[in-house]
């Protein structure tokens, strides 16, 4: 029974330990650290509107592009002849 009482004891000494140990940690913690604050809401407004002017300043719009109906046709037939010939090989 002195045995069982003794471990308790331990036990008990040891959670007061780490519970002391925790509370010692915090306060120095919070006295002598800044507090490290990030503003997220502002920098992504900022961010976002350079962007948004990046985006306006540029004027160069790429060059379209149109393919002649001669091209369509060949390409129309061209695949054409690759999906016959990889149907006969199935």
């Amino acid at each position: 029974m002195q045995l069982f009482v003794w471990i308790l004891i331990q036990i008990t000494i040891s959670i007061l330990i780490v519970w002391a140990g925790h509370h010692v940690w915090n306060y120095i913690k919070d006295t002598y650290s800044t507090k490290k604050t990030k503003d997220l809401v502002n920098v992504q407004v900022q961010k976002y509107k350079k962007m948004m002017q990046e985006l306006q300043e540029t004027t160069h719009k790429p060059e379209i592009q149109y393919i002649q109906d001669s091209e369509k046709d060949l390409l129309d037939q061209r695949l054409t002849d690759f999906m016959m010939q990889s149907g006969s090989k199935i």
